[in-house]
């Protein structure tokens, strides 16, 4: 066998070795890209941070009316967290309100849907 037939059946083997390097080096580049983060207010416009923080006010007013609605209370947990998304409210304060949300719906019905929901969002 000469080496002009080694080399005709080693070319696979070359090709994927090609592949490996360019696909390692692509994915080494895209590891490296700074592409934001989500939260921030960089990736939001001004408008959607301003809607958010309307909803918020708005979910915090009519929890206030009615506290111990899961209704309402799922309400603001869901602003809490797009405002959080959009950047227009600190996660620390959000997990803060969160944490005072769950010990005034304590003991009200659909405390245990609002604690489980709060635990999915924010993690507590």
């Amino acid at each position: 066998m000469g080496q002009s037939e080694a080399m005709t059946g080693a070319r696979g083997q070359i090709t994927w070795i090609g592949a490996l390097v360019l696909s390692t080096t692509a994915i080494i580049y895209l590891e490296r890209l700074d592409i934001g983060t989500p939260g921030r207010s960089s990736v939001v416009s001004a408008d959607m941070a301003a809607t958010a923080t309307s909803t918020l006010a708005a979910a915090e007013q009519d929890h206030q009316a009615s506290p111990k609605d899961a209704g309402s209370a799922t309400a603001l947990l869901l602003a809490l967290s797009v405002a959080v998304q959009a950047g227009a409210v600190d996660a620390a304060d959000a997990k803060a309100r969160v944490a005072a949300l769950r010990a005034q719906s304590a003991g009200a019905p659909g405390s245990d849907a609002v604690r489980v929901l709060t635990d999915l969002t924010f993690g507590q």
